[in-house]
């Protein structure tokens, strides 16, 4: 809120007073200098008559040496009021004074210096000596003296007067309207706004006082009006939201319906997920079954004959023994073919244990979420072994560059899953058009990583299949039963379980997948059981 005691008034009062102050004082200054110089031009005047006069009586004196009289026109000089001293410099070392002489000339004082000439008749001129009048301007300066105190009793009045009048008119004319202007539009209030602005005038001239008090009743109105649309509008606002929260009460249960459906439908897509991952893996797992047990029965049969020979020879043996028919040369070939079916037996034995071994190690690891301390190279071949059934009948090449020594504190299923979704991808997908591919698995250790390289020179993949390799359902062998959730199972492993990444590299031929984890064990224990499955 502004203070009153900074008013308009004050202001053009204190610029008015100062404006009219500095010209006045300039005027009169120069007023003043005028005057002053008048002054002293006329004091100077007086005098140079004064000399003109008294000159040729002065010349005759001198030339007749009249001394008397030389002094009455000196003393004639110094009675003027404008000349305080009078001296005759005769230049022969006569000098004749009249007057006082004052001891500084200054600006007060004038020395007007004049020769004296005489000329006879024929024109020539004979030097007298030298008049030197001394010119008082002391009535000059108490002239100026009088006239600026007269001036500044006359400027002061003259301002006292002028302000007052300021004072009495801008009060009259603006400030007390103002005031009241002012003290309307503080208690001016939104609850009456129906009270109409009015001040009191002689006479309404249409100045800008009426301008800005009809301002203010038009803007006043125009508030009132406002005010009144603004209620208007406010109810209809009310109606028309009570209007929509029924609406949205409508819609809300409408929208919580579809959201239950939703919910319903997005809880079914990932169950329907989940058991398609879990469909994926019990059908690995399956094929991974049927393919080992069809491995076992070769050995396992040759070995049941084996065993069945065996038994018939013994049998032949003892009852030859028994009958004491028994030749030395029947008894060497009934050894010599026990020797071998138990060599057959053994043989083909110990092929089915390895198969046993490698399928046992890598179902467990796949079908279990537990770390333990592994040879990673051991491991991956242990799981190449189980994977022989699908390669058999194909001449591809696998071809693995791992460091003998390698062993990892980790989730070995992890590292099994991905090497074989890897290796079916390759012969489903990469291999289809040749039964002579190359796949080569290559780690590489530093410091505290572990970086796993799989190629292969298979057909490599397609562009638009490539940009997004990772998605879950993305196969390019849809039509013979892929599933899609190959490389996606591949992802999961490497990202939550293995807390590492993957990338694929773009290649002219083939693939190349780079894999990086940490080469300690990630503290968070897997929460997604993964599963083996080509795309």
């Amino acid at each position: 809120m502004i203070k009153r005691g900074s008013s308009i008034a004050k202001r053009v009062l204190l610029v008015v007073v100062l404006f009219t102050a500095v010209v006045t004082s300039l005027a009169l200054s120069i007023l003043l200098l005028r005057n002053f110089q008048t002054a002293i031009d006329g004091a100077r005047e007086r005098v140079e008559t004064m000399r003109i006069a008294s000159t040729p009586a002065l010349v005759q004196s001198v030339w007749a040496f009249n001394f008397a009289q030389m002094d009455g026109i000196l003393e004639g000089l110094v009675s003027s009021m404008d000349i305080t001293y009078v001296e005759l410099d005769l230049g022969d070392g006569t000098v004749l004074q009249k007057g006082t002489k004052p001891k500084e000339t200054g600006d007060s004082y004038a020395v007007v210096e004049h020769p004296i000439r005489y000329e006879d008749q024929r024109g020539q001129k004979t030097d007298l000596g030298v008049l030197r009048i001394t010119i008082d301007y002391q009535r000059a300066y108490q002239l100026l003296r009088t006239d600026a105190q007269f001036t500044v009793v006359y400027q002061a009045l003259s301002l006292v007067l002028l302000s007052v009048l300021i004072v009495w008119l801008v009060n009259r004319t603006l400030t007390r309207h103002v005031i009241r202007i002012s003290d309307f539009t503080q208690k001016l209030s939104l609850q009456d706004l129906s009270r109409t602005l009015e001040i009191q005038r002689e006479s309404r001239s249409g100045d800008e006082l009426d301008l800005l008090v009809s301002s203010i009743n038009t803007m006043r109105e125009k508030m009132l009006q406002d005010i009144q649309l603004r209620e208007q509008a406010e109810k209809e606002v009310l109606q028309l939201n009570l209007e929509l929260e029924q609406k949205v009460k409508d819609r809300t249960k409408e929208l919580q319906h579809s959201m239950e459906q939703l919910n319903k439908t997005l809880n079914d897509l990932r169950t329907t997920q989940t058991q398609l991952v879990e469909h994926e893996k019990l059908a690995s797992l399956g094929s991974l079954v049927a393919g080992i047990a069809h491995e076992i029965n070769t050995p396992v049969g040759v070995s049941y004959t084996a065993s069945s020979h065996l038994d018939e020879t013994v049998k032949l043996l003892n009852n030859s023994f028994l009958s004491g028919s028994l030749t030395k040369s029947e008894f060497t070939d009934a050894i010599e073919n026990l020797l071998e079916c138990n060599r057959i037996i053994g043989k083909n034995l110990q092929r089915a244990a390895e198969l046993v071994k490698s399928f046992k190690m890598v179902a467990v690891d796949q079908s279990s979420e537990e770390a333990r301390l592994f040879n990673l190279k051991e491991y991956i071949e242990s799981t190449i072994i189980s994977l022989r059934p699908k390669l058999k009948r194909t001449r591809h090449k696998i071809i693995l560059n791992i460091p003998e020594q390698l062993e990892l504190y980790s989730y070995p299923g992890a590292y099994s899953q991905i090497v074989t979704n890897f290796i079916l991808n390759s012969t489903i997908h990469g291999f289809i058009h040749t039964d002579e591919g190359e796949i080569c698995i290559a780690v590489d250790v530093a410091s505290d990583q572990l970086t796993l390289h799989y190629r292969d020179n298979g057909v490599g993949i397609e562009p638009e299949i490539e940009r997004k390799i990772f998605e879950p359902f993305v196969t390019s062998n849809r039509n013979s039963g892929g599933s899609g959730l190959g490389t996606h199972i591949i992802y999961n492993l490497v990202t939550q379980v293995l807390k590492g990444r993957i990338q694929l590299e773009s290649c002219e031929a083939g693939v190349h997948f780079i894999i990086k984890v940490p080469k300690q064990l990630p503290e968070e224990a897997p929460g997604v059981s993964p599963a083996a499955a080509p795309t």
